[in-house]
């Protein structure tokens, strides 16, 4: 009955090669630990590159996105970009500097699937939710809805869990905060 119910692009996720026997999950906690540089120069474009943000999620994510057009989804999330830009356009039009990342590890043994929709979303407020929301299916609220609508332990068969935190850097120079009011 659930295959009928999803378009027909939509497989089920084929079940790890390493899972052969319990346990499945353990709770030994895989840490790893990163130094960050930040630049203190101007890049090769006159531009000043420094952290912005700083994106922590679940794999079910990183099934999803590459960290190239998570970058770039959040970084037009911050400019302001509102409304959907088309897929290949994205990482054409929100500037992002990997020529100055340092590579401190081996890339994640999983590379992200195919994005399976054509635009990307802006119309998120929170930015947790926008790269949810862009992994799930973009401007496709049809694709969304079924990708959410399949009943558990069914959907671990076509998308695993995803949570997403999203810490910015940025300053609140020049931003006017509104105040304020307490109300009795």
């Amino acid at each position: 009955l659930l295959p009928k119910l999803l378009p027909p692009n939509m497989r089920p996720r084929p079940p790890p090669a390493k899972l052969l026997t319990p346990p499945y999950v353990t709770a030994s906690p895989e840490v790893q630990h990163r130094k960050f540089t930040l630049p203190s120069s101007a890049t090769s474009d006159g531009t000043r590159s420094t952290l912005r943000f700083l994106i922590l999620a679940t794999d079910g994510l990183w099934d999803e996105l590459t960290s190239t057009n998570a970058v770039a989804l959040v970084g037009g999330h911050l400019q302001g970009q509102r409304n959907s830009i088309a897929n290949q356009n994205l990482t054409k039009s929100i500037p992002t500097i990997e020529e100055n990342m340092t590579k401190t590890s081996a890339p994640l043994p999983h590379a992200a699937k195919r994005v399976r929709h054509s635009d990307w979303s802006f119309k998120e407020e929170s930015l947790g939710m926008h790269l949810i929301r862009n992994a799930l299916g973009g401007i496709d609220n049809t694709l969304i809805q079924q990708h959410l609508s399949i009943p558990a332990p069914y959907s671990r068969r076509y998308r695993d869990d995803i949570s997403v935190l999203v810490l910015t850097f940025e300053g609140d120079e020049g931003v006017e905060q509104p105040k304020t009011r307490a109300k009795l």
